[in-house]
């Protein structure tokens, strides 16, 4: 009987376990953000873009429509690309 009962308790702690940590992983959420001059970059945030920019979020996975678009280098900083220059913000 005391075995069943362990068998019980650890199984309920296992899922417990697995249900905790599953709540509390993030993931990792990026974003392509193009302008409307079609220079594309990657962002982990969506900040507030001047609207004049025409600044578009897509999802990670997104691809080009044609061969007018290109990328510009990544930043791990706010800002954002206009006619090939970086601005900060």
């Amino acid at each position: 009987m005391q075995k069943k009962s362990w068998l019980k308790t650890g199984v309920v702690s296992a899922v417990a376990a697995v249900g905790i940590t599953a709540a509390s992983a993030q993931t990792a959420s990026a974003y392509i953000v193009c302008n409307r001059f079609h220079e594309c970059w990657h962002s982990h945030a969506r900040y507030a873009y001047p609207p004049g920019l025409g600044i578009v979020f897509y999802a990670d996975g997104w691809r080009f429509p044609d061969t007018h678009w290109r990328w510009v280098a990544d930043r791990d900083e706010r800002g954002y690309w206009h006619h090939g220059r970086w601005h900060r913000f």
